[in-house]
């Protein structure tokens, strides 16, 4: 074979790439061409063609032309191009690839915020020409905000928040002002030591509070807990089975702050127990002067506190 056939070969994915582009280029110049004349179903033909950032015009194309389940399915398809597997945080300081794994965590937060914002665009839509649209129309515009909500919860929480048993985990990230997935991610960095509810300057315990708005750089424990708020709001008609999901996601979440689990000296017993399969009977959990969890009331924990095993007083939500 001559030297020119392989150079040929060489050189075809270059050539193939530059010719697909062409047409690609060429399609969207004709599909803004319509958008500007306000040849929606046109444009909307031409976008639905190409790739994902072309979706969201399309999304818009049908808003334009007041296809209300045509923005719906657009939106849907854009929330599910990413793979949402849920993320494990509290692996990624053991694995060799823990920053690209960040990386790709964060990078679903991310396209899963997008798809949140389309929805809620897609939503004020159709309230603002609420008589030009039906109410099955609105109540899937609502369910659907519902439903990536929660995706958006579960992706930012990771593994660890269900209801089958979880060892200790670190859940310092909870009260972050910045996720660490971001120094993770830059970094590569291995994490320090627990150090449970972190305090105030005043040394009070400072507890994620829920945020007024929504934004993309609040910490991951603000961003969830905006999000079951969301919920709960979207929920308004009975028998609100979504803001009953969301109560337990709260609840699921209590329990693994400040629940036993939370508890360092719980952990070894429960660890021991479920290695044994029989009660270890070790004394230390016992030991020290903290009252037992059994003899906790129903607004206290005993978990770490800046470092710390400490009786906590939870406040009211």
């Amino acid at each position: 074979m001559s030297f020119h056939f392989f150079l040929s070969l060489l050189l075809l994915p270059a050539i193939q790439l530059a010719e697909s582009q062409v047409p690609t280029y060429e399609a969207e110049q004709k599909a803004d061409g319509f958008y500007r004349e306000k040849r929606w179903l046109e444009a909307r033909t031409i976008y639905d063609a190409l790739e994902k950032q072309s979706l969201e015009r399309a999304i818009d194309c049908c808003l334009q032309a007041e296809d209300w389940d045509g923005a719906l399915d657009r939106a849907d398809r854009f929330a599910r191009m990413k793979d949402t597997e849920l993320f494990d945080r509290d692996r990624w300081h053991s694995w060799d690839t823990r920053a690209d794994d960040a990386k790709k965590a964060l990078g679903k937060t991310a396209h899963l915020e997008r798809a949140r914002e389309l929805f809620r665009h897609i939503s004020q839509e159709m309230l603002e020409r609420r008589p030009l649209t039906t109410w099955q129309a609105q109540h899937r515009a609502k369910t659907a905000c519902i439903d990536l909500d929660f995706k958006l919860v579960d992706q930012i929480l990771g593994q660890g928040f269900g209801l089958t048993h979880t060892w200790n985990r670190d859940n310092d990230w909870w009260y972050a002002a910045r996720d660490p997935l971001n120094e993770v991610a830059a970094n590569d960095e291995e994490r320090s030591a627990h150090v449970g509810v972190p305090l105030n300057a005043d040394g009070q315990p400072r507890f994620v509070k829920t945020p007024a708005k929504y934004r993309a750089d609040l910490g991951p424990g603000e961003k969830v807990l905006f999000l079951l708020k969301e919920i709960t709001d979207l929920d308004e008609h009975r028998p609100k089975n979504r803001a009953a999901q969301a109560l337990l996601k709260r609840a699921l979440i209590a329990r693994r702050l400040y629940g036993p689990i939370s508890d360092p000296g719980w952990d070894s017993a429960s660890f021991y127990y479920y290695l044994d399969q029989r009660p270890s009977f070790k004394s230390s959990y016992r030991s020290g002067p903290l009252r037992l969890f059994w003899e906790l009331g129903d607004d206290e924990a005993r978990t770490l506190v800046d470092g710390q095993l400490e009786i906590l007083k939870l406040p009211p939500t």
